[in-house]
């Protein structure tokens, strides 16, 4: 996977339009961790893993650009 898909696979994760600020990239992490995170879903513990690991490793892809 080119750098640019990785990118724009990240971005698609934490629900960001092409072009955002810093503010909008942590803000979105903050808002989609408490959602998914698997002490707050229960009943959907597996999925909630899944989603807490995409999600913290889409974070990290957009502070390394």
């Amino acid at each position: 996977m080119s750098k640019y898909e990785e990118i724009t696979r990240a971005r698609h994760i934490l629900e960001l339009p092409e072009t955002t600020t810093m503010k909008q990239i942590k803000a979105n992490y903050r808002r989609l961790l408490s959602r998914w995170h698997p002490d707050h879903c229960t009943g959907q513990n597996e999925k909630a893993h899944e989603m807490a690991r995409k999600i913290n490793e889409a974070y990290q892809v957009l502070l390394d650009y």
